[in-house]
């Protein structure tokens, strides 16, 4: 006799996984990509490792904001600190 419970249908809370969007931009191919984290995870790490679905290669990626170790700007920016007016 096979017994089945609802448990197996549906998970109760404590046994579901969460997981939250973290949007970033791939150093290497330029990509926007999205990667899932969990977002119930108790790691005390602020930058997660993340295979790269664009290149393949590892990155960090800040839990929060979705920057990547070592990126201490916007993404749409130029790199300068002159507001994008630069040649001057």
């Amino acid at each position: 006799m096979i017994v089945i419970s609802p448990d197996d249908f549906f998970p109760s809370i404590t046994q579901m996984s969460f997981e939250k969007l973290i949007t970033y931009r791939c150093p290497t191919s330029d990509a926007v990509v999205d990667h899932r984290m969990d977002a119930s995870s108790t790691s005390r790490q602020i930058y997660q490792p993340v295979v790269c679905g664009a290149c393949g290669q590892l990155h960090f990626v800040h839990r929060d904001s979705g920057k990547l170790l070592g990126q201490d700007r916007d993404p749409g920016s130029d790199g300068d600190d002159d507001g994008g007016q630069s040649g001057r």
